[in-house]
């Protein structure tokens, strides 16, 4: 899922600071995600989600 996570932020062409402030977190935050060394929760996979218009199964499993 990470992999994917950084896929779409480079897809959409954002920063992660800029990333980040899309979906109400700082730059260290995201950055903590995206490196694997945070937990991306389902509150953020959401918030991702509905802010990118990006399929959550697809996101969460990577078929679809």
């Amino acid at each position: 899922m990470l992999k994917r996570l950084k896929a779409i932020r480079k897809y959409v062409g954002l920063n992660q600071t800029d990333f980040g402030k899309r979906i109400g977190m700082s730059q260290s935050g995201y950055g903590q995600i995206e490196t694997g060394d945070r937990a991306l929760n389902d509150r953020i996979i959401k918030l991702i989600c509905l802010e990118f218009a990006i399929d959550e199964n697809w996101f969460r499993t990577g078929q679809g």
